[in-house]
């Protein structure tokens, strides 16, 4: 069956919006603002791993034909439940899915009507996601078509404006290391995670839509993935400017309130209504992706016991509550668990791109070992606990200061598992 062009379009667009959510809008800003005049280093950084993983991942799940609890299963049946619940549950009710909703109000609601209560804003907020969930057939067209023109014009909007009359020119800073502290704060917008779980909902629409070539659906992938990142390219480096010529805004703010703060110095008091639409939007679909996905796994999970409706209503619930603990704090709480996850399913994802190559199980577990070890001592290090031993393995570790610690022990014990002879399995028989 051909795919038409339209087609793509639309699943392209679709995956851009659901990527673009509320990490997404807030990091790119903070960073430029602390980087200044050395913005044009912190893009590639943040790209890297804002835009490049993410796409890396949606590649991945269309050549596994399946998404992270398949991918996981070539190191182990039980390794891989484990580590799909956990990254559920962080892109879905415990993290990313409250801080969508946290953000929107900070962001869209509070600047335009400050009379409006947190947390009967979240239950109103919660019901639309329902609305739009309870049908997770039409999630990827209702994004893609509709959805997402509103979130493009209301950032170009603002991004164009920042570039045509900046709030001042990129201030000089003296930070080191703005490469990697861009990279790890690409962390931040849980993309790579989600695209383990994206990509699921692409390839269930492309089937549903009668799609059943696998060529065909990793192609039409493909290009929707490279929609998707040249859409998120162009905002991130919007967003990460208009931070960087900001130093004109005085006062210690937090990402929520520099936002706001640049888009009412760019466009007055229409600034905030932009962002406003901007930010609903880009949350919104996120949001509606994400409790779709969750409602599909949690249901599948306990083999029809749970329905996909009553899991939804139960993601909806622990969300709205969990979200009116405010971005900031979800933040906080987001980085320890993130540093700790990301180096496993990053590795997992270039193993399955190279998996033509890489094909023995313990070349998996000895890289996947060495990256949640890494993982771990990095999230103890920045829950603020303090150990002679982490302290020394950080100044020994090549590449820490870059955001890529975990890459040489995850090298050396993928290598030392790749030597062991008598555990050879081919990739194929491990799924």
């Amino acid at each position: 069956m051909i795919v038409r062009k339209r087609q793509i379009l639309v699943l392209g667009f679709a995956l851009f919006a659901m990527f673009f959510g509320a990490g997404n809008l807030i990091f790119p800003p903070t960073l430029g603002r602390l980087f200044g005049d050395r913005y044009w280093l912190a893009i590639p950084g943040f790209l890297l791993t804002g835009v490049g993983l993410p796409l890396m991942g949606i590649l991945a799940v269309a050549k596994a034909d399946g998404g992270i609890d398949k991918i996981a299963a070539r190191v182990d049946r039980r390794i891989a439940k484990i580590l799909t619940l956990a990254v559920m549950l962080a892109i879905g009710p415990l993290l990313a899915i409250p801080r969508t909703c946290a953000t929107t109000f900070e962001l869209g609601i509070a600047p335009n009507f400050p009379w409006l209560n947190t947390w009967l804003f979240s239950f109103a907020y919660f019901a639309v996601v329902l609305v739009f969930t309870v049908n997770p057939l039409s999630v990827v067209d209702l994004i893609g078509k509709i959805l997402t023109p509103l979130l493009l014009l209301a950032l170009l909007a603002l991004i164009v404006s920042g570039v045509i009359w900046p709030v001042a020119l990129p201030a000089a800073t003296m930070h080191s290391h703005v490469f990697g502290r861009s990279l790890v704060e690409g962390y931040q917008t849980m993309d790579l995670m989600a695209a383990t779980i994206f990509g699921i909902v692409m390839l269930n629409d492309l089937k549903n839509k009668g799609i059943g070539d696998k060529r065909a659906q990793i192609s039409t992938i493909v290009k929707a993935g490279i929609i998707s990142a040249c859409g998120l390219a162009v905002v991130y480096g919007g967003l990460i400017y208009l931070g960087a010529t900001s130093g004109a805004i005085s006062g210690d703010l937090t990402r929520t309130e520099l936002l706001v703060a640049i888009s009412q110095r760019l466009m007055g008091t229409a600034g905030a209504t932009v962002l406003g639409v901007a930010v609903s939007m880009a949350c919104l679909t996120t949001a509606i992706g994400l409790t779709a996905v969750c409602g599909e796994y949690f249901s599948e999970l306990k083999k029809g016991r749970i329905g996909y409706k009553s899991v939804c209503v139960a993601v909806c619930a622990v969300s709205f509550v969990l979200s009116n603990a405010g971005v900031e704090m979800i933040v906080r709480i987001a980085i320890p668990a993130l540093v700790a996850l990301y180096p496993t399913v990053m590795v997992m994802v270039v193993l399955t791109l190279f998996s033509g190559v890489l094909r023995r199980r313990n070349i998996w577990r000895g890289a996947v070992a060495g990256a949640f070890s890494y993982g771990i001592i990095d999230a103890l290090h920045r829950s603020g606990i303090e150990a002679e031993s982490i302290n020394a393995l950080f100044d020994v570790l090549p590449l820490t200061n870059h955001g890529l610690g975990w890459l040489l022990p995850a090298a050396i014990l993928g290598i030392a598992g790749g030597l062991v002879r008598n555990s050879y399995v081919k990739m194929d028989d491990a799924v």
